[in-house]
């Protein structure tokens, strides 16, 4: 906990639902770790919940047509499940961490709670104000472009 506080300015968690829900990495396999991991932290988290994440369709149509059929991750894409898309939970909370606030306001007026059995909730308070969750502030298509072309390189002048 000393050295987290002494090196960490920022946890961006892909974890949770909110304003309430259960998630796999809350609950799967052990959610007691989520509990603890939690209830000890002791520097700011924005969680990018599941909600966030499952909007974000990145690797579909729009790679498909801007990648070149020779790139090597053209013919990913193709093969994995040939340009159906996949949400980016992940790649939000990456996101978040590297350019905050620019594509998402962070609800910060509360703290999440993390049940016995993995479920979470955010209860509105001003007692811990180390606490965010993701919400919604531009088109999930967009941010899924931006996303597409910072994974694989691109410039477009989509951008």
């Amino acid at each position: 906990v000393d050295l987290v506080q002494r090196k960490v300015k920022l946890w961006s968690c892909m974890g949770g639902m909110f304003p309430e829900g259960k998630e796999a990495n809350f609950y799967r396999p052990d959610p007691a770790s989520t509990f603890e991991c939690l209830k000890k932290w002791p520097t700011k988290v924005v969680f990018a919940g599941w909600e966030v994440g499952n909007q974000i369709i990145t690797g579909g149509t729009y790679l498909q047509k801007v990648l070149s059929r020779d790139s090597p991750i053209w013919r990913a894409y193709s093969l994995y499940n040939n340009f159906a898309g996949r949400p980016s939970w992940d790649q939000v909370s990456i996101l978040f961490s590297i350019s905050p606030f620019k594509y998402w306001h962070v609800v910060s007026d509360g703290h999440c709670i993390v049940e016995e059995d993995g479920s979470n909730k955010w209860i509105r308070d001003k007692v811990n104000i180390r606490q965010g969750y993701l919400k919604e502030k531009i088109d999930p298509v967009e941010v899924a472009k931006i996303i597409d072309a910072l994974m694989t390189g691109i410039y477009s002048q989509d951008f």
